[in-house]
């Protein structure tokens, strides 16, 4: 398992996560896990423990995206009840 820090994507709360821009939603930048609610944490660990996370977006539902991007995490959007997490993994 990778150690790092993850970081606020724009305030990251009620925000969800994008690629270049705010539009850029590609269904092959992340793939979805679904943990259930108050998972936040178990969205983080399947991150690090992925060598191509670049960051999380979760959902209070308990859904977790996985972002894998080359260019990672880039720009977000506000939706209300989903979090936006860069991951930056230490050296």
């Amino acid at each position: 398992m990778r150690s790092g820090e993850f970081q606020d994507v724009d305030g990251s709360v009620d925000r969800v996560c994008r690629g270049a821009t705010a539009r850029d939603n590609d269904a092959s930048y992340y793939y979805v896990q679904n943990f259930g609610p108050n998972s936040l944490e178990v969205c983080k660990q399947l991150c690090r423990s992925d060598v191509a996370c670049k960051g999380v977006e979760y959902s209070n539902s308990g859904r977790c995206e996985i972002w894998t991007r080359a260019g990672g995490i880039e720009a977000s959007k506000e939706i209300a009840g989903y979090t936006c997490l860069r991951f930056e993994a230490a050296p």
